[in-house]
Parts: C-alpha cells; structure tokens; sequence
C-alpha cells in the first residue's frame, strides 16, 4: 500500500504557518471577549442638586437631538440615553437620594466613540450646587 508521504516543503509550510494560524485564531477570540468586557464605562458620585435639576443639567449638556428618556423606580430615577429600555440603551444614570442630597451612578457603552460624552456630563453636573 502506497501512502502519500509529506514532502519536506509541505512540511516546512505546516511548521512555519501552524503558529500563525493559532496567533490569528487566538486574536480574534480575544477581541470579541475583551470588547465584551471593555464595553460599558462608569462614574458614581454624589451631588446636592435634587434628582429632577441633576438630570436635566445632564440632558442639556448632551449633543443636541441625544435621545433620552427619564423613568421612576421608587425613589429611584434614571435617565436612559438612545433608548428606553435599559438593556438597549447607550447610556444609564441612576440617581438615588441620600441624606444632604443624591447618590448617582453613570454608564456609558462604548464611551470611547464620544470621549464620554454622558460622563462627563453626570461629573460635571454633579459639581453645580
């Protein structure tokens, strides 16, 4: 029975492009895993404007036509932009009070795209008085 066997040049190519293909493969997995991971920012502070002040502060410095939507849970009051549900939205602030004023939490996906454009606006915002 005759088999086929690899000729050194096959061979050499095999060696030489087996670690590439296992560095590509390995890259690829790695920056769908990793921009999973990177892709929402987030800031928290406290502020001492009420709740309704600090978020329209926050809406106003956003770029016009910024969709954004406010919602009441409890105490609890958001502002979501891009959308209004919470699991679709680009961004998220939470504000909940707190005595002598207001805890808030701000996320942000892919915040990289507008140099966090919603942070920074929930930071500044969080400065008034």
């Amino acid at each position: 029975m005759n088999t086929a066997r690899p000729t050194l040049n096959r061979m050499a190519a095999r060696i030489a492009l087996g670690p590439l293909v296992l560095a590509v493969a390995s890259l690829t997995g790695c920056a769908a895993t990793c921009e999973t991971q990177l892709s929402w920012d987030s800031l928290g502070g406290t502020t001492t404007q009420d709740s309704s002040a600090y978020l329209n502060c926050i809406d106003g410095r956003l770029t016009p036509g910024t969709a954004t939507f406010v919602s009441d849970s409890g105490t609890t009051r958001q502002l979501l932009t891009g959308s209004a549900d919470p699991l679709l939205a680009s961004g998220i602030v939470q504000v909940t009070p707190i005595t002598g004023g207001n805890h808030f939490s701000a996320y942000q996906r892919s915040a990289w795209q507008d140099k966090g454009e919603l942070l920074d606006a929930a930071y500044q915002c969080s400065q008034h008085s």
